[in-house]
């Protein structure tokens, strides 16, 4: 991906990503450090598609690790949006508790947060036994902006990895 969907379109701060060597063009610079951008991306290409509009991503990102011997680490997330002009923190919270349900995982919290890509007061870390395996809001109208989208979005993005493993150990 690049930089200016990571970042700049998502009203992020730049972070630290792995950049590709000789990228053969700008808008595959470097790799993803997360799935919604890319959800987003595919909704801004189908907005002549029916509404509501509900889609989903399980797939890798990378993340900078000094403590791994190739200062990276990959991360299977899962990442889910709606869109539509009824959309809200709600809808999508459903989707998310539903698919935690279901793969029986335990000890899970949603804890208000901040973050620059959803609409303040309308977002959450997702939680497992202290830890943030994700993130889930409404995005920011900024963002949609970015995008080019008229309708609102709320989406979440997971560590699928982190929910498997929990899972695991409580059997």
């Amino acid at each position: 991906t690049s930089p200016n969907l990571l970042f700049e379109r998502m009203n992020r701060t730049p972070e630290q990503v792995v950049t590709v060597a000789n990228p053969v063009v700008a808008e595959y610079s470097v790799l993803r450090d997360s799935l919604l951008p890319g959800l987003l991306n595919f909704l801004s290409y189908n907005k002549h598609v029916s509404y509501p509009q509900r889609i989903f991503e399980c797939g890798d990102v990378v993340l900078i690790s000094e403590a791994k011997p190739s200062r990276t680490d990959n991360e299977r997330r899962l990442a889910a949006a709606t869109s539509d002009y009824t959309v809200s923190y709600e809808i999508i919270q459903s989707v998310l508790y539903g698919f935690l349900k279901n793969l029986s995982v335990r000890g899970w919290s949603i804890e208000p947060a901040e973050d620059s890509s959803f609409v303040l007061g309308r977002s959450a870390v997702i939680k497992l036994a202290e830890s943030q395996i994700g993130a889930i809001g409404e995005i920011n109208p900024n963002v949609l902006e970015q995008f080019h989208l008229e309708n609102p979005v709320a989406a979440f993005e997971v560590n699928l990895h982190k929910c498997m493993t929990s899972r695991a150990t409580q059997s």
